[in-house]
């Protein structure tokens, strides 16, 4: 089980998240709606973090240590329709297979994982990079800047 930091593990439960949580089947309704059209392939790092976190909606606001927080919520086809932004339009994310997790920032912002578990916000440019779920997520909640792809996050 991964170990959250205690502040994130409250706002999780709160959400309605457990050790163990597993959503196989909103996953699996979630992999028919975005891989219909050939847009989207689910791959194992996103269906990972979508089994255990898929669904939720997480109520962070206010100050963090570095920025304000961001809510998050957690459904990927909050992005159908954005597949060129996730795939075509940022040269840095051309050929990473990036695969949506839901929007941040009240939905202004998408939240994306490609096949190595890297993380990235996007909207009209790359704001946020993570080298992973966890990390993006504790950046994100806690209102932490995000890091580079290989740099761990602070």
């Amino acid at each position: 089980m991964q170990r959250h930091d205690p502040e994130v593990e409250q706002l999780l439960v709160a959400a309605g998240w457990y050790p163990g949580r597993q959503v196989t089947d909103l996953v699996a309704r979630w992999r028919g709606a975005l891989e219909s059209d050939g847009g989207f392939q689910l791959h194992p790092a996103a269906e990972s973090v979508l089994l255990e976190y898929g669904g939720l909606v997480i109520d962070s606001h206010g100050p963090g240590r570095d920025l304000a927080r961001a809510p998050l919520h957690l459904d990927p086809t909050l992005a159908l329709g954005e597949e060129d932004r996730l795939h075509e339009y940022f040269p840095e994310l051309a050929g990473r297979d990036f695969f949506p997790l839901g929007e941040t920032d009240n939905g202004h912002v998408f939240l994306a994982i490609d096949r190595g578990g890297a993380v990235v916000q996007v909207m009209d440019e790359v704001y946020g990079r993570w080298s992973s779920f966890e990390r993006a997520l504790e950046s994100l909640l806690l209102g932490r800047r995000g890091s580079s792809y290989g740099e761990a996050a602070s």
